[in-house]
């Protein structure tokens, strides 16, 4: 059972909602104070107010014709027609805008469904725990390495730049996008910088005549380097990109 307070609560809530304009809806406001003026300003006031602006109408209208002026009556009809007129008005203004929020609101559902879509298969393509995302994270490019653990970041950079694969969310999508690019640039390096070690599956940045020595020459430990800086970048980009786009979902 209800309370007598939750009852008074909920009809106040109702009468806020449904009958009392809003601050926002000027032209409720407005109809409604002129009604009223008609009602609970003095007759004599009134009257005079309005044969003010029949005169002014009746000297400048240019017309041969000049409206009668107005003599005095306790007839409250137009005041009262302006104000059921202008709760009519706000009772019509609240119901188009609860249709065009629900509308509104329906619309980002099915834009965030869609995105939530698409990042579960970002998740399925390339999780934390695939291959890829292992040897960013941990693997020393001072080290050779599986070609095969690329397969993640060379399918992303590959495919993950057409519409389709495009979030409806700009601020993920922004995301999406530098991670992209990272991946990009990481592949155009490890191209630039490695070499497939013999006839295996491995590639290294260090050639074969320097492989088992203690010292590498400066270009080479520049170029071990910078891959293990790009790598963690990439890594730390995948992560922001995942936690920032379950957030936003």
């Amino acid at each position: 059972m209800f309370t007598q307070e939750e009852v008074k609560s909920f009809i106040i809530k109702l009468g806020n909602k449904w009958f009392f304009p809003d601050f926002s809806n000027k032209i409720t406001w407005y109809v409604v104070t002129l009604g009223a003026g008609f009602i609970l300003v003095p007759e004599p006031i009134k009257l005079f107010f309005l044969n003010w602006l029949i005169d002014i109408f009746n000297l400048n209208s240019g017309v041969p014709l000049e409206l009668p002026e107005l003599e005095a009556s306790t007839d409250y009809t137009v005041g009262i027609v302006l104000i059921v007129l202008a709760l009519a008005h706000n009772l019509g203004h609240k119901y188009f805008s609860l249709e065009k929020d629900k509308f509104d609101h329906a619309v980002s559902q099915e834009l965030k469904h869609s995105d939530l879509k698409l990042l579960e298969k970002f998740l399925l393509e390339f999780p934390s725990d695939c291959s890829s995302a292992i040897l960013l994270k941990d693997h020393d490019f001072g080290n050779s390495f599986n070609r095969d653990y690329l397969k993640n970041i060379d399918d992303f950079t590959y495919r993950w730049n057409g519409a389709e694969y495009k979030f409806m969310n700009k601020d993920i999508d922004e995301k999406r996008a530098v991670f992209h690019s990272l991946c990009k640039s990481f592949l155009v390096k490890i191209a630039e910088y490695t070499a497939p070690v013999g006839a295996s599956n491995f590639s290294s940045v260090v050639p074969d005549h320097l492989r088992g020595e203690w010292d590498f020459p400066d270009w080479v430990k520049s170029q071990i380097t910078e891959l293990n800086e790009m790598a963690t970048e990439v890594y730390r980009t995948h992560q922001e990109f995942i936690l920032y786009a379950k957030n936003e979902i």
